[in-house]
């Protein structure tokens, strides 16, 4: 999170359109950057400086797979089918370790530019995560008020779903020897356009779909 390190015991809570989507296990990105213009030096030589374009860094988010809302879900089978889906806001919050906010990073006008889904390992004892890349049109960061605000995502208590249970097919080849498999990364490109403007999405993005890997043991892999 910009500006603030987090304590060690902070928690981390995805807001989208003003509801809570889940909890996160880190956030980070959202600084404002601007550069530097410069005009031509006047008779005294020196020359003028002012701030040019403001522009934001991604923000940077990953999670628990399989705990978060609906909402969430949604957004990224958007992005997953290749279809126009409109920009986000939200927040990352930070809270303490019983759920109090301590201060959130908002954004306005999000855009879900790269999905990181996670590997499937047999190997494997960590819970299944997602990496998301946000493109903000803006962020600050924002401090509660007066008082303690609880931050309690309304979802159920859940399994988390572990990256070694999984189960693997593809077309008609033998798949029961395969342990591992590096699963595609979705990125969305996004042309360049003039700052200030909400951008009209649907017509300045290309998918990529990057490529998977599978490892098999043993024999497993001559029939392939």
């Amino acid at each position: 999170m910009p500006t603030v390190r987090p304590a060690a015991d902070a928690k981390f809570v995805l807001d989208i359109e003003e509801e809570t989507a889940g909890w996160l296990t880190s956030a980070k990105g959202g600084l404002a950057a601007g550069t530097v213009v410069e005009t031509n030096a006047g008779t005294a030589g020196i020359p003028d400086k002012q701030l040019g374009t403001i522009a934001y860094e991604d923000l940077v988010l990953r999670g628990p797979l399989s705990v978060m809302s609906k909402a969430f879900y949604a957004w990224l089978r958007a992005v997953a089918d290749r279809t126009m889906a409109a920009r986000k806001s939200g927040a990352a919050i930070v809270t303490d370790a019983a759920g109090h906010e301590r201060r959130r990073l908002s954004f306005a006008n999000g855009l879900l530019t790269e999905i990181t889904f996670p590997a499937a390992d047999t190997a494997s004892r960590d819970a299944a995560s997602f990496t998301l890349r946000v493109q903000p049109e803006s962020a600050r960061v924002v401090f509660p008020g007066a008082g303690k605000i609880v931050i309690t995502p309304t979802r159920k208590k859940q399994k988390l779903l572990a990256a070694s249970n999984f189960r693997f097919t593809l077309g008609d080849l033998p798949t029961k020897r395969v342990t591992k498999v590096e699963l595609p990364k979705l990125t969305a490109k996004v042309a360049a356009e003039g700052p200030g403007d909400t951008r009209d999405v649907s017509m300045s993005i290309r998918f990529d779909l990057s490529a998977f890997d599978v490892e098999i043991a043993g024999g497993g892999a001559r029939p392939w």
